[in-house]
């Protein structure tokens, strides 16, 4: 498969920029291009269904990829997911200097996951997907969570 790899500290480094010059429209660009992803991503394993063993081996997979550890926490096959991101890899301590960022630098949303998990279960529910994040480990909390839902 073709890829394109880079850096956490690089990724928050563009996020950033995007965000500062662009502001909101920044914010909607990332999720955009995340929501791309997702689609795409979701693609790749089209034999997959929104059953909850199905997600489940998914997670799991996904867990292994060194992309945070991923737990469900609720799913509806008919379009509903609420799970926990684990050791999310793009948490941004309070010490951004290890990153190469500066105090200045904005804490996101976590803009690109939240398309890029829009647009994964949008394939997966075979229909449009709105995506929220209700906690964040930026702003405190043990792991990041988020909700999918499909829309009618």
């Amino acid at each position: 498969h073709d890829v394109i790899i880079i850096s956490v500290p690089a990724f928050l480094k563009l996020e950033n920029e995007l965000t500062s010059i662009f502001g909101s429209a920044g914010e909607n660009i990332l999720q955009i291009i995340g929501e791309a992803a997702g689609g795409e991503s979701a693609k790749r394993i089209a034999h997959v269904e929104n059953t909850e063993a199905d997600v489940r081996t998914i997670f799991n997979s996904v867990s292994k990829w060194g992309f945070g550890k991923y737990e469900l926490v609720e799913l509806d096959p008919d379009g509903y997911v609420k799970f926990k991101l684990h050791n999310n890899p793009l948490f941004v301590s309070q010490d951004k200097s290890n990153l190469g960022l500066t105090a200045q630098t904005k804490i996101s949303n976590h803009y690109f996951l939240i398309g890029f998990y829009k647009g994964y279960f949008s394939m997966i529910f075979n229909g449009t997907t709105v995506c929220k994040e209700t906690k964040c480990v930026n702003n405190g909390y043990e792991f990041c969570e988020f909700e999918i839902k499909k829309l009618s």
